[in-house]
């Protein structure tokens, strides 16, 4: 008897790894190209019609993916199956978190994390995994969630860059303010369960090796459903409304100090360092205009 091979035709660690990390690439796959399909232009409406649609679809999505894994890995012969079907969405959670801050697996993340997932699920549950060997690994899927930190970078050197083909495929007008004191860097879209933009403001005076505490992290998306200033302005689905304050026409001011400002259908979040100007916060919420792709591309 091999570690590939058992008695009674049941899988080893090793297949049945590979396995289940196949099923969960081919249903991370399928949550990708569902949530594309939900996002593009003219399908289920526009505006706030197709974020109803993500709200309702995307957690369903999810119990999908529970559903189906189960009698996939069970015609796989994977012992066990049910177990990894359900601790595999868990796993998936965790190197979600982990590696979120890593910008070049934002088309991949649903893909990689599905078959990273259900593969850890899969020695977890593994009858032939020794008792040590699984604990290993559960500890190991626990401590993706607490040092969620390492990986999350935030340095200079890692912002002279843009994604154009993200940019490009994000279905609403790209936005950025009149600034000139600032640079774009590090400019990206994410189409996750609600498309974003991502981009970073550099002074120019600064030099590449520039503190964050300077800069200024812009984000925008489509404006929520229950946004509802001066009430609540939170954009992350919170429960725990967040008051803010008006300073302008369609501009408020977090009590966490971020400033937000509607234009058209979409919301835009500056998030400032510690050493930002207020007035240089206030002019990038009040002069945001409608700007072409190439507009974030680095300047040398």
């Amino acid at each position: 008897m091999t570690l590939e091979q058992t008695a009674g035709g049941k899988h080893g660690v090793g297949v049945r790894c590979a396995i289940a990390a196949g099923i969960g690439a081919g249903l991370g796959l399928a949550y990708v190209g569902l949530i594309a399909l939900i996002t593009s232009e003219g399908f289920l409406g526009d505006g706030l019609a197709r974020l109803g649609w993500l709200i309702i679809l995307t957690p369903l999505a999810l119990a999908f993916c529970v559903t189906v894994a189960w009698p996939l890995l069970s015609a796989a012969k994977v012992e066990r199956a049910w177990q990894v079907a359900l601790l595999g969405p868990v796993a998936f959670w965790a190197w979600w978190e982990f590696l979120s801050g890593v910008e070049v697996l934002v088309l991949y993340k649903p893909v990689f994390f599905g078959a990273a997932g259900y593969a850890a699920a899969a020695l977890v549950t593994s009858p032939r995994l020794p008792s040590w060997g699984r604990i290993a690994v559960a500890a190991g899927v626990v401590a993706l969630f607490l040092f969620r930190p390492v990986v999350v970078t935030d340095t200079a050197e890692s912002w002279d860059w843009w994604e154009e083909d993200e940019l490009r495929a994000y279905a609403r007008p790209l936005l950025a303010p009149d600034l000139p004191d600032y640079r774009i860097q590090a400019a990206s879209a994410g189409n996750e369960l609600t498309p974003r933009v991502y981009y970073r403001l550099r002074p120019r005076s600064a030099d590449r090796n520039v503190s964050p505490s300077v800069v200024i992290k812009v984000m925008h998306q489509l404006t929520p459903a229950d946004f509802d200033p001066p009430a609540d302005c939170d954009l992350m689905g919170s429960r725990v409304p967040e008051p803010c304050t008006v300073v302008a026409p369609d501009v408020w001011r977090t009590a966490r100090g971020t400033y937000l400002a509607r234009k058209g259908s979409q919301i835009v979040e500056f998030q400032p360092g510690a050493s930002v100007p207020e007035n240089d916060l206030l002019r990038a919420a009040t002069t945001l205009r409608v700007v072409p792709v190439e507009h974030f591309e680095p300047i040398g």
